[in-house]
């Protein structure tokens, strides 16, 4: 059984990653698929997969970037 101090480390995980999947799929809402996988991960594999969603944001916040520069904006 999970500690409290566990829980909430794990519940803020799953909000951080959850919040972060919507925003770079530019969906409303996460689909109870995803969302039921997301739930099953450890939080180890929770960290790692906000880590990777972080390092894809940053891709598309750079070629973003790139495709302002190249039409002259």
């Amino acid at each position: 059984m999970l500690s409290t101090q566990e829980l909430n480390v794990r519940e803020s995980l799953i909000g951080k990653l959850c919040r972060e999947y919507v925003a770079i799929n530019k969906i409303e809402c996460i689909g109870a698929d995803d969302f039921e996988t997301i739930c099953k991960m450890d939080n180890r594999r929770l960290e790692e997969a906000y880590d990777a969603l972080m390092h894809v944001k940053m891709i598309i916040e750079i070629n973003e970037i790139i495709a302002k520069l190249k039409s002259g904006e």
